[in-house]
């Protein structure tokens, strides 16, 4: 039978403490839930403004009245999900805090107090996230320029979400025309790339000027990351090589029709000069 979750009260509105999804979902609306990511990270707990109609973090841009809420942290909410979450035993969770528990903390050391790049494969090469200077370093050649890291704007996900044309040769991720390719490259392959913050969370935060834990509790602290590659065929670009080629088919078929109606215009003139 599957284990009723706790639940904790805010301002006479009971909240279901989901660990498994990191959120606070009301009882009485499900739809309705608070991420924990959203909520200022205290040593001993979380903090936000809560908003009395809404029954969640307060939006800046409404109005509506709000107070001040401050709850446990989530390994006195509910040690046990916690404790099968992160195959942490229960006897050891009274001596940890949230963090040493939700973040590597192997990873944030080496990451904060070591200052070790995080890493991400693509097809076996084996690059640096500089985020600094927005750009992928290759691990074997650090002192090289590497490549800039692809946008990961909403407009720019032509491909898919977050995949990229990735030259295994040239060791660069190319941008393709979209507009004029008609076949699948050979040359190329699809690969899918995490967003910058989730490369390096601390790295974000550091450039942001945001504190160097903000967010590390939900972005799964990683120094190591791979690219997979994706077959083409699973990609948006089969249908836009159709489109291109039926849109080349119509140019083609009308360039036919006026070239082969050129003769009798012809012949109307000379008839209209008689």
């Amino acid at each position: 039978m599957e284990r009723e979750l706790p639940l904790i009260n805010i301002q006479g509105t009971d909240f279901v403490v989901d660990v498994e999804n990191l959120v606070l979902k009301e009882k009485a609306n499900e739809n309705n839930f608070i991420p924990f990511g959203y909520m200022a990270d205290l040593s001993d707990g979380y903090e936000f403004e809560y908003g009395l109609d809404s029954r969640n973090i307060r939006n800046i841009w409404t109005d509506e009245e709000s107070v001040r809420v401050t709850i446990p942290p989530l390994v006195e909410l509910d040690p046990i999900s916690m404790s099968q979450k992160y195959n942490v035993p229960m006897e050891q969770l009274k001596e940890k805090t949230d963090f040493e528990i939700m973040v590597d903390q192997q990873a944030f050391d080496l990451r904060v107090n070591k200052s070790v790049l995080p890493t991400i494969d693509i097809a076996g090469d084996i690059f640096y996230v500089v985020l600094d200077k927005e750009r992928l370093i290759p691990k074997d050649n650090p002192a090289s320029e590497g490549i800039p890291l692809p946008s990961f704007e909403q407009y720019d996900q032509v491909l898919g979400e977050n995949v990229f044309a990735y030259d295994p040769k040239k060791r660069e991720i190319t941008e393709l025309d979209y507009l004029k390719i008609t076949e699948i490259p050979k040359n190329l392959i699809a690969i899918r790339l995490p967003f910058s913050f989730t490369l390096d969370p601390v790295g974000w935060n550091l450039i942001t000027n945001r504190d160097v834990k903000f967010g590390l509790k939900t972005s799964n602290l990683k120094m190591q990351f791979n690219a997979p590659q994706i077959s083409w065929e699973k990609t948006d670009l089969p249908d836009i090589i159709k489109e291109n080629k039926e849109e080349l088919r119509q140019k083609q078929t009308e360039r036919m029709k006026q070239s082969s109606m050129k003769p009798i215009i012809n012949k109307q003139k000379r008839g209209r000069r008689l």
